[in-house]
């Protein structure tokens, strides 16, 4: 039987409810208590799609059907090919001793993850919590209200995007988020948890239309979880939980979509959210592609620095939201996106900055120069001293004169390109010659964390290692590399299975600002990095892991 099969098997049949009354223990959880007094139960769902509890279902009902999916779990997980073995058990072990009204709540809360692109996962990282929760002595503040918004945040996908289908948490960062709830003081957890219920609110408490309560809480307990250290650490602490404030106040309320795309720096939804071309940064809003309005390197060599941010803003909701409130797409070389690149590159890793608007003035200009060369409109000579004015020669005479002609040639062939700035940027780079770093020194520097590189191919052990670190909710970064450059980074931050056991991996790419998926065969013979990202013909020579 497939695992979709098992899914169906497991959800409930079709009930014809009786009015009963609600048990005194029944928890709410921001719109859940909103929606309870008016639940009710649709011809196609056997629970109301944000109640915890069904009010309107017999009790003995729904304790009935609770025991028949306790029995039917079992099944359901050994389809499950990536969830581990230590997590089917505590699961197991988990459910196995509950009776009534707690088992109802458990069995409703699994219930509601097997419908979505991430039931293992979400199981997972149920295990997990269950684990750190388990005889700990502030057991109680991962009460059910708390449980589900860690649960959902793993198991609920961002976007409708097939790119999109990730949760926004991730099992391990649910685990991280649990352990800091667990580890604060009381002062601290009880900020925390005011924060979380006023998810999805405004100023009066009102439910905002359109707001998606359980994203938000999703998205504060994932920077919880980067912050978990700094909240434990009393010299760290206020700092700390001023950043998650204003966090919260900055996103409560925002409409779903939106909300989404500020909290991180992939594009993983249908719309062109950017009409910049990475490619072509004069050329103006032109770029109509819906793949490609990521985060983007500044300089030819900063694929490493990009890579890192891109990263760090996947494990820290409130830098990725600090990037987009800096200006994603500003290619500005003062921006504070840029800057931060810049630094990595330049100050951490010994690179040198060469900014990519400056290469792409250049080769704009001599492009414009053959066709105007080929026609006779600009001569040899001509070329020639504009080019070295570019250079940044200083030119007198007839240079001069030809310099300027040639330049007004250009301009008037090039929409007004190379401009003063342009030409100025060109001289001050001149016999500059750019230099890239490692990937792993790029990412110890913008995580907290500690990375290193592992050399290898790209066999069926590498792909399984980096699918075991996506369904754990971590992204990975790669090197390539071939034939006339050195080598480029990039990262995946999700693999999937098809139905026919095939893998993709989602991958992004700083130079483009694209996420797409490729196959694993594309993945692996480096045909990937030509077809779907026009990076020419390169192979994976390794891959930076986060230390355990």
């Amino acid at each position: 039987m497939s695992l979709h099969s098992l899914i169906q098997a497991f959800r409930p049949p079709q009930v014809a409810p009786a009015p009963t009354t609600a048990p005194a223990q029944a928890h709410d959880n921001g719109a859940a208590r909103d929606s309870m007094a008016g639940c009710e139960v649709d011809e196609e769902s056997w629970l109301c799609e944000d109640a915890l509890f069904t009010p309107d279902l017999d009790a003995e009902l729904r304790l009935d059907q609770a025991d028949t999916d306790r029995e039917s779990l079992g099944a359901v997980m050994d389809g499950m090919e990536q969830l581990p073995e230590a997590s089917r058990a505590r699961i197991a072990d988990r459910i196995a001793g509950l009776e009534g009204y707690e088992l109802m709540v458990e069995m409703e809360r699994i219930r509601r993850v097997m419908d979505g692109p991430n039931a293992d996962r979400a199981l997972h990282a149920l295990a997990g919590i269950d684990g750190l929760v388990d005889g700990h002595a502030e057991a109680h503040r991962i009460d059910d209200a708390m449980l589900d918004m860690l649960v959902s945040g793993v198991a609920d996908r961002r976007t409708e995007s097939d790119r999109g289908s990730e949760g926004i948490l991730g099992a391990r960062r649910a685990r991280e988020a649990t352990a800091a709830l667990l580890a604060m003081d009381d002062a601290t957890y009880d900020a925390t948890r005011a924060l979380l219920d006023d998810a999805g609110r405004d100023a009066d408490g009102r439910t905002v239309e359109g707001a998606d309560a359980g994203a938000e809480q999703a998205l504060l307990l994932k920077a919880v979880a980067a912050r978990a250290d700094a909240l434990a650490d009393p010299t760290k602490r206020e700092a700390a939980m001023l950043e998650l404030k204003a966090f919260g106040e900055a996103i409560r309320g925002t409409e779903r979509g939106e909300l989404i795309r500020r909290t991180t720096v992939l594009d993983i939804d249908d719309a062109n959210t950017s009409t910049r071309d990475p490619n072509d940064l004069a050329g103006g809003e032109t770029d109509t592609r819906t793949d490609n309005d990521g985060l983007y390197q500044r300089f030819e060599d900063s694929c490493g620095p990009t890579t890192a941010q891109t990263m760090h803003a996947e494990i820290d909701p409130v830098y990725a939201l600090s990037l987009h409130e800096r200006g994603l797409h500003d290619p500005s070389l003062a921006h504070a996106t840029t800057e931060e690149q810049r630094y990595v590159l330049e100050d951490v890793g010994r690179g040198t900055a060469i900014p990519r608007a400056t290469v792409q003035a250049w080769d704009s200009m001599a492009s414009t120069l053959d066709g105007l060369g080929a026609d006779g409109t600009v001569t040899a000579d001509q070329r020639d001293s504009l080019e070295k004015l570019a250079l940044g020669e200083t030119l007198e005479g007839e240079d001069a004169a030809a310099a300027q002609s040639a330049l007004e040639a250009v301009r008037a062939a090039n929409g007004g390109h190379p401009t003063d700035a342009e030409l100025e940027a060109l001289a001050a780079d001149a016999g500059t010659t750019g230099n890239g770093m490692f990937l792993h020194d790029a990412l110890n520097e913008l995580n907290d964390a500690q990375f290193s590189p592992q050399v290898g191919g790209t066999a069926a052990a590498d792909i399984d290692r980096i699918e075991q670190r996506a369904f754990d909710g971590e992204n990975v970064g790669f090197r390539i590399a071939g034939p006339g450059h050195t080598g480029h980074f990039m990262s995946v931050s999700d693999v999937r299975r098809q139905d026919d056991g095939s893998r993709e991996l989602l991958v992004t790419d700083p130079w483009t600002g694209a996420t797409r998926w490729v196959t694993e065969a594309d993945f692996t013979s480096g045909s990937a990095f030509q077809d779907a990202f026009g990076l020419g013909e390169a192979t994976v020579q390794s891959f930076d892991l986060e230390t355990p």
